[in-house]
């Protein structure tokens, strides 16, 4: 019920925004229901046009499962890549490498022993020859797939009588998937021409922040449309120009609009699960999605999906995931003037009463990068409604800590984000009302973040005046295992420094000390047992920063001062510990 207005810097993140925001609340309920017969008529007309490139005599495929496969420098040996053996670990299903004549290998599928089924080819960058045994370094991979282009069918998931079975390809299979590779290529200058095919070169400065170039162009892919294969290329090209084609038959231009945007994020939902960054998972006997870990990139032993079947990300899933939330958004009234623009350049003043943001956290995630995975395909669709779309995600301003940017100069990337942050907080500064409220949702493991996060809130005079640690990330996300991000996020409360405040450095420590002693007291034994260590963590953080935020001077008794958080969150974090085992065993920690 609130007048919002939101508003980001990413074309992607604008579209999904449009989607939840703007269309539910502008055509109510019959939206979910339309979305979900056009959706329908797409796949059954995709299903009559490359149906037949999935059909097979006996058990239908859902899955097929791919190896790339290498050259042994050393005997001259074909080698598929694989980091183990398992299909279905629970029933201990898998599959094994047997040599054949001609330097080459064949598949039986079958019951495993663990010791067959946790056996690899390839583990940490490096191989191991089948036949020689030698070890084969992550430069002749990368070389040799660069070079060669070299995969192989080794098996199939079917649908059984009671679940998911597993078969060894038959000469069938190969011949349909050589079906449409040959489709692919009587159809691609036409493809080409009618702009289906996502040409654009992959970044230079690559996916993943501490890099200087994207892993992928290691292994030679250019170009987006390389992160499919032929029939998954071909499927995407088709279903792009089919969702094209529906859409234009909607006589209301505003209302093809909305249908037009969900039948993309159906179609881009489906990228991710059905292109050669997809995996196996044989502990949950289902697929993996390209983007698990937040960046495409190649796996070796990869899966392609049947798009007409029912299983994990097959189409019929990812547009009953869609309508779902089109009904969610229709019942949940939430309503907001979206824009797309940059905290940046906003020219608001003393206008809003509460301000929410989410802001980048240094070098987590390369948001420009990663978002042009869907973006090649979502402006193909949509550019035709939505003309203030720019032609590939921009960099300029996207507030992140990428060397890659930089030609692999860290301290430019720094730089520029922590210069790009301190222009976003000061204008959010003004366009907040004086008795207004700012929200800011932070989580990073380094002390490094937590200091530059303190230097902008003082620097656009914002004090903190709560924390909260809140729980932000699936305990099954692989990125929580030793990676940048906590599990959990600090939610800071913020409000306005209207007058100038000081404080000597030495009498802060005392108030965090404080702040810390009272919160473990306020819990019981069973709740402090119950926390996970970060989150006390986190909670110590935010303790300081409410701390320090209240003062827009710090000085000190000691001539050599140099105000650091680092150096608060050491004697904090000590605090906290002894503070914690003084309330579980009763005793001083000195005395322990």
């Amino acid at each position: 019920g609130l007048d919002c207005t939101l508003m980001d810097y990413n074309p992607v993140a604008y579209i999904i925004m449009k989607a939840i925001f703007e269309y539910p609340q502008k055509y109510g309920e019959k939206l979910a229901e339309d979305v979900e017969n056009y959706g329908k008529e797409v796949i059954k007309r995709a299903r009559e046009e490359l149906g037949r490139f999935y059909c097979r005599s006996g058990k239908k495929a859902l899955h097929y499962l791919w190896c790339w496969c290498i050259r042994c420098p050393y005997c001259g040996q074909r080698i598929p890549l694989t980091n183990q053996m398992w299909l279905d670990k629970k029933r201990k299903i898998g599959y094994r490498f047997l040599l054949a004549d001609n330097d080459n290998f064949y598949v039986e599928i079958g019951k495993l022993s663990e010791s067959e089924g946790s056996g690899y080819t390839q583990k940490g960058g490096k191989a191991i020859c089948l036949r020689c045994k030698n070890t084969i370094s992550y430069e002749h991979i990368t070389s040799d797939i660069s070079r060669r282009r070299d995969r192989e069918l080794i098996a199939i998931v079917v649908k059984g009588s009671t679940g998911k079975d597993y078969e060894e390809p038959t000469k069938e299979d190969y011949e349909s998937f050589q079906a449409a590779k040959e489709e692919l290529q009587r159809r691609w200058e036409s493809l080409i021409f009618e702009d289906l095919i996502p040409c654009e070169e992959l970044s230079e400065s690559g996916f993943g922040t501490h890099t200087r170039t994207s892993p992928l162009r290691n292994y030679g892919f250019i170009r987006w449309y390389e992160f499919f294969n032929e029939r998954q290329l071909l499927l995407m090209t088709s279903l792009l120009r089919i969702i094209r084609e529906v859409c234009s038959s909607v006589e209301d231009r505003d209302y093809a609009k909305a249908i037009a945007t969900y039948l993309a994020l159906m179609l881009c939902k489906h990228v991710d699960y059905n292109c050669i960054g997809v995996g196996w998972n044989a502990s949950y006997v289902k697929i993996t999605d390209a983007l698990a870990f937040r960046s495409p990139r190649i796996i070796y032993n990869f899966t392609e999906t049947n798009p007409f079947e029912k299983t994990s990300g097959a189409l019929q899933g990812m547009l009953k995931d869609v309508i779902n939330a089109v009904k969610f958004a229709v019942e949940s009234r939430a309503n907001g003037k979206i824009l797309l623009g940059s905290a940046m350049r906003i020219d608001w003043k003393n206008y809003f009463d509460l301000v929410i943001t989410d802001p980048p956290y240094m070098d987590d995630i390369p948001y420009a990068e990663v978002s042009e995975f869907f973006y090649v395909w979502l402006i193909r669709l949509l550019r035709q409604y939505y003309p203030e779309l720019p032609p590939r995600v921009p960099v300029d301003e996207d507030l992140v800590v990428n060397k890659g940017r930089f030609s692999g100069n860290e301290k430019l990337a720094l730089e520029f984000y922590r210069r790009g942050m301190k222009i976003s907080f000061r204008n959010i500064y003004e366009c907040l009302k004086d008795d207004g409220l700012l929200i800011i949702f932070f989580a990073h493991s380094s002390t490094e973040a937590w200091d530059l996060l303190l230097e902008v809130l003082r620097d656009s005079k914002f004090r903190v005046v709560s924390s909260y640690a809140v729980h932000t990330e699936s305990t099954e996300n692989p990125l929580a295992r030793g990676k940048t991000s906590f599990m959990s996020s600090i939610v800071l409360a913020c409000r306005k420094i209207l007058e100038d405040r000081e404080v000597y450095f030495e009498q802060l420590m005392p108030k965090v000390e404080e702040s810390i002693r009272s919160f473990i007291d306020s819990l019981n034994v069973d709740e402090l047992l119950g926390l996970p260590i970060t989150d006390l963590l986190i909670m110590v953080y935010g303790k300081i920063l409410e701390e320090l935020t209240q003062y827009n001077k710090i000085k000190s008794y000691r001539a050599d001062f140099k105000s650091s958080f680092e150096g608060l969150i050491g004697e904090a974090r000590n605090h906290l510990f002894r503070h914690i085992v003084k309330k579980l065993t009763g005793r001083s920690p000195n005395i322990l």
